[in-house]
C-alpha cells in the first residue's frame, strides 16, 4: 500500500515539493512513501494530471506529456510517439515509441538512467477529458459544473417564489372581487324586495277604501273643532 508523506518543507516554487528525504517532486506531484524501501519516496504524478488536467512523469514528474495516445488513454513524453501492440492473447495495447535518447514507459528517462523498481516507472493512465472524449472530467471542469448547477437553481428558486408571491396576490384580488360583487348583488335585492312591498301596499289600497276613510275621520275633527270655538 502505498502512503502519501507529509510535506517537509517546499521550495520557493509552489509547484515544487521536497519530500522527507530530500527528493524533490516538481509540477504539483505528491511524495509518496516508496513501497520497497521505507527510507525512500517517489513522485505521484498522477496527482499533477487530476489537479492540473495536464499528464507528467519521470523522477520529479519533471517532463511534460507531449503526445496524447488516441487509445487506453496514454502518452508519452519528449516527443515520442504512440504505438499499438498485440498482445499473446490477441488483445490490443499501447506502448510509446521513444525518441532516440530516451526510454522508460512514457519515455521519461534519458536512455540508460532508468532506475531499478522505481513506483512511479509503471504507466499511467490518468488522463482527462480535455485530451480524451469522456476520459473523465477535470477538477477545473467539475468546479463550473457545481457553479452552473448551483445557479440554476437559485434561478429556479427565484422564480418558484415569484410565482408563488403572484399566485397568492391574485387570489386576493379575486377574493376582493368576489366581496364586491356579492355586495352588489345584495344591495339589488334589497332593493327589488322594498319595491315589491310598497308595490303590494299600493295594490291593497287600490280601491281608495283607506285614502277615503282618512280624510273623513279629518273632516270629521274639523268639524268638532268649529263647535267649539263657536
Amino acid at each position: 500500500m502505498m502512503i502519501r508523506a507529509r510535506t517537509l518543507k517546499k521550495r520557493s516554487d509552489p509547484s515544487t515539493t521536497t519530500c522527507a528525504d530530500g527528493h524533490r517532486c516538481d509540477n504539483h506531484s505528491e511524495c509518496v512513501e516508496n513501497p520497497n524501501d521505507e527510507s525512500q519516496y517517489f513522485c505521484d504524478c498522477d496527482a499533477s494530471a487530476l489537479l492540473w488536467d495536464e499528464a507528467f512523469a519521470g523522477l520529479s514528474c519533471e517532463h511534460k506529456a507531449t503526445t496524447y495516445c488516441k487509445h487506453d488513454q496514454f502518452f508519452c513524453t519528449n516527443g515520442s510517439d504512440c504505438k499499438r501492440q498485440h498482445a499473446g492473447d490477441g488483445t490490443k495495447y499501447t506502448e510509446c515509441d521513444c525518441a532516440d535518447g530516451y526510454e522508460g514507459s512514457h519515455c521519461q528517462f534519458v536512455a540508460g538512467s532508468a532506475p531499478q523498481n522505481w513506483p512511479n516507472d509503471a504507466a499511467s493512465t490518468v488522463i482527462t477529458s480535455r485530451h480524451h472524449g469522456g476520459g473523465g472530467v477535470s477538477t477545473g471542469g467539475i468546479v463550473a459544473i457545481l457553479v452552473v448547477v448551483l445557479a440554476l437553481a437559485s434561478v429556479g428558486a427565484f422564480f418558484g417564489w415569484r410565482y408563488m408571491t403572484m399566485k397568492k396576490e391574485t387570489r386576493g384580488v379575486l377574493d376582493d372581487f368576489a366581496d364586491m360583487a356579492a355586495d352588489s348583488m345584495h344591495g339589488v335585492s334589497k332593493k327589488t324586495k322594498t319595491k315589491k312591498e310598497s308595490s303590494t301596499e299600493l295594490k291593497l289600497d287600490a280601491d281608495g277604501g283607506k285614502l277615503k276613510d282618512a280624510m273623513d275621520d279629518i273632516l270629521l275633527e274639523n268639524e268638532e273643532h268649529l263647535k267649539e270655538m263657536i
